[in-house]
């Protein structure tokens, strides 16, 4: 993993705690919303998480080309690659 990468998760790992825990409420979070309000039966994962933001970042990075995006897009990636090893 790049430097930045590993950085820029250590950063927003200090603001909104380790992937592992908050990917997981986010996917507990949209898989009641998706059943509960658009019904859709669905399992999201934390993995799934880290993956549609990526996907996130990327359709902002369509609209307008930012560095920014790109380097988040990265890390989610690589958030998803950790995720994943844990079976996530």
């Amino acid at each position: 993993m790049e430097n930045k990468t590993k950085q820029l998760i250590q950063e927003r790992g200090k603001d909104y705690g380790n992937p592992k825990t908050t990917f997981k409420i986010i996917s507990d979070l949209w898989n009641s919303y998706l059943r509960n309000v658009k019904k859709i039966d669905t399992d999201l994962k934390p993995s799934d998480v880290s993956n549609l933001m990526a996907l996130l970042k990327l359709g902002r990075n369509l609209k307008k080309n930012k560095d920014d995006n790109i380097d988040d897009m990265i890390a989610y990636i690589e958030i998803t690659k950790y995720l994943k090893k844990l079976k996530l």
